[in-house]
């Protein structure tokens, strides 16, 4: 194709095999009156055709290259809060556009690669809470569940909503879902910030319909919930349902039938701490069964049980100042274990840590990664593993991949397409597919790594001046300055 810059507004293409032209307009709507007459049109290095127009400012095309879009008419928020009325531009290859403007000065655009796709589970809402996802899940039909901390819970197969019914419960009534499990039997556990926990039992073969039943803490029920505040849910390989509260401590439910009580330190659950290690963040089993507890004052170890019987033995370890091989923080935001049955603990504040075990009851060692590393920041929300037995830690400073054999970090950031975004804790999954998914407060994340190319290019680079406490310095004869 051929661009031609036209008599007035927009850009005209012209097909030589067709022999045809089309004029494309465009309309700024940012409030500018500019009569200036500077053309220019040039080709990205992903195909794209920017046309810098008369009135109309800067946009570009792509795919069938016959839809302009403005680079800022304040509808496109990729390009917010960036000038429209263009006076000056230059292309300096591999993405990166230099504009100045009505606006005066000088502007510099990095066009990303868009690795990273945020999702939003409600378009069009005023409410941030509507889409702060919290708890989250990719079950075996492969649909991500999602929990806000709106009270609103979304399916999704494919990006699509699946149309979900809880029989007598709207969706938006259970509360703010923290923590999501399918156990073995496809049901759906929910675990809720202050409004307990559910159980979702399926009524038909598409699991689109499901039967509820709801669990609280009650003082005058002494084999209820002794808390409301539920944070984390396991299935341990017993079939035993294990729930991590936020204020007290572990409990299990044994269910008998249609009937279900739940132990915990108060009325029979032996052994687990009375003091301190009440606010469990994280549940995870390693590759004994046993399972491992990540509180705000460090971790639990408890011992598999039995299927009759849950276990008697406790371990716990905290952050010893001093101690080389101690945790890296005892407040550990999420626990997760590889495809080699090592155990990963994300700390706030302590960066990632991968745990050595001898004996998870008389001695586990931890090696620490922090920033020293290469991590971009120490506090870890969340991390996960992908098929090339990477680890991906969502931290307050983006993402992180991290090479478990050479001990290497590759971080991402803003400048690598990753949007603006807080992660949530413990709100990371991985879909049949090998893609990634990772909960934040606006939206959620999605991206496969197979996908991420880390490419270098040379830049130019001129030398052009040299100062030495504010005074120019020139080479002498011999050429040395």
């Amino acid at each position: 194709l051929i661009w031609i810059e036209p008599e007035n507004n927009g850009v005209i293409s012209y097909n030589p095999k067709t022999n045809s032209f089309n004029k494309i307009t465009a309309t700024s709507d940012d409030g500018y009156t500019y009569n200036g007459t500077y053309f220019r049109a040039f080709e990205d290095n992903k195909g794209r055709i920017w046309v810098s127009m008369k009135n109309a400012g800067l946009g570009y095309l792509e795919g069938d290259k016959t839809k302009f879009k403005i680079f800022n008419s304040g509808k496109n928020p990729s390009f917010d809060n960036l000038p429209n009325a263009v006076t000056a531009l230059f292309y300096e290859g591999d993405g990166v556009i230099w504009f100045s403007s009505v606006d005066r000065g000088v502007n510099k655009v990095v066009l990303q690669e868009g690795y990273f796709k945020q999702k939003f589970p409600t378009e069009k809402t005023i409410q941030r809470s509507d889409n702060d996802v919290r708890g989250i899940l990719v079950d075996r039909k492969n649909r991500l569940w999602l929990g806000q901390k709106s009270r609103n819970i979304y399916v999704l197969k494919d990006g699509k909503q699946v149309p979900i019914k809880f029989v007598g419960h709207e969706k938006n009534a259970l509360g703010a879902v923290y923590c999501i499990l399918e156990d073995s039997k496809n049901n759906i556990w929910l675990g809720t910030k202050a409004n307990g926990l559910y159980l979702a039992k399926p009524l038909n073969a598409e699991r689109t319909s499901y039967s509820l039943t709801h669990f609280k803490k009650n003082q005058s029920q002494p084999y209820s919930l002794n808390s409301n505040e539920i944070y984390s849910l396991l299935e341990d390989k017993f079939g035993k349902i294990w729930i991590g509260t936020f204020d007290e401590g572990l409990n299990v439910a044994i269910v008998n039938g249609g009937n279900t009580k739940f132990l915990h330190k108060q009325n029979g659950l032996k052994g687990y701490p009375h003091e301190g290690f009440q606010k469990i963040r994280t549940l995870a089993s390693d590759g004994a069964g046993n399972i491992w507890i990540g509180t705000t004052s460090g971790l639990v170890i408890k011992d598999a049980g039995s299927a009759g019987a849950p276990g008697l033995r406790f371990a716990n370890y905290a952050k010893m100042p001093g101690v080389k091989n101690s945790l890296g923080n005892n407040d550990i935001q999420f626990i997760f274990r590889d495809h080699k049955n090592s155990m990963w603990l994300s700390t706030s504040g302590g960066g990632l840590d991968k745990a050595f075990v001898q004996n998870p009851f008389k001695k586990v060692s931890f090696k620490n990664y922090t920033t020293q590393q290469g991590l971009p920041n120490d506090y870890v929300l969340s991390s996960t593993e992908d098929r090339h037995g990477y680890i991906w830690a969502a931290t307050q400073n983006g993402l992180s991949k991290f090479d478990p054999l050479k001990e290497e970090f590759t971080n991402y950031g803003t400048y690598n397409g990753l949007p603006k975004v807080t992660f949530s804790e413990s709100a990371s999954q991985r879909f049949a597919d090998q893609s990634i998914v990772f909960g934040t407060n606006r939206g959620y994340i999605h991206f496969h790594p197979d996908s991420i190319v880390n490419k270098k290019s040379a830049a130019k680079m001129v030398f052009t001046n040299l100062q030495v406490n504010n005074v120019d310095q020139f080479p002498d004869s011999n050429g040395l300055i």
